[in-house]
């Protein structure tokens, strides 16, 4: 498997654990106690900046190589670029509903609950789309060569909240993930070989 592809799989199983930390705060929240919003904003805020300006991006340069490959991937694709539209816009709407369910402290604001469902779902989706539609075909069909050029256009930056040095604005949400990992590993009854989340091949 290529560097690039490595690192956008890596990417997947990171947001997956971000996804049920976001999932676990909403389901708190719809029982009428207040979540951690501090999480909440911190998970969004670290959406716009890894994924967004750098991940969706080099998933892109990764279908438009493939595109070249032949049309029949053309409509798929764009389907795929159009859900990284949409997963900015919901974003940005599901971070102006946390500012205003934080300043009602004495309330649930279930705009929030259901807005937060319906974020983790489609994002959840989308992921799987990718991964079927993009990354499977991708990793049969494009050549040495190809990856060669999709490398050279990707902005392979490192991640703020899962590589090795992780940016400040991130140590609380990164240790939280660590604690759920490690009960997670000790509910288990099975050994597990690795953890819930991994850092990206820089």
């Amino acid at each position: 498997m290529t560097h690039i592809m490595e690192n956008l799989l890596t990417d997947h199983r990171n947001m997956s654990v971000l996804l049920d930390v976001l999932d676990q705060e909403i389901r708190v929240y719809s029982a009428g106690n207040r979540p951690d919003f501090e999480t909440l904003t911190c998970i969004l805020e670290y959406c716009v900046d890894y994924p967004e300006h750098y991940h969706h991006p080099n998933e892109e340069a990764v279908a438009n190589r493939l595109i070249l490959q032949g049309p029949s991937h053309a409509a798929t694709l764009a389907s795929l670029s159009n859900e990284h539209a949409e997963i900015a816009t919901m974003t940005k709407q599901f971070s102006d509903l946390i500012s205003v369910a934080i300043a009602e402290p004495d309330s649930v604001n279930q705009a929030v609950v259901e807005y937060g469902r319906k974020f983790t779902a489609f994002y959840r989706a989308h992921m799987g789309n990718e991964e079927s539609t993009l990354f499977a075909p991708a990793t049969e069909t494009l050549t040495d060569n190809d990856w060669k050029i999709i490398e050279a256009a990707c902005a392979l930056h490192p991640d703020p909240l899962f590589d090795e040095h992780i940016q400040d604005a991130y140590r609380a949400l990164h240790q939280r993930i660590v604690q759920r990992a490690e009960k997670s590993r000790a509910a288990s009854p099975l050994p597990m070989s690795a953890p819930k989340y991994q850092s990206r091949a820089c």
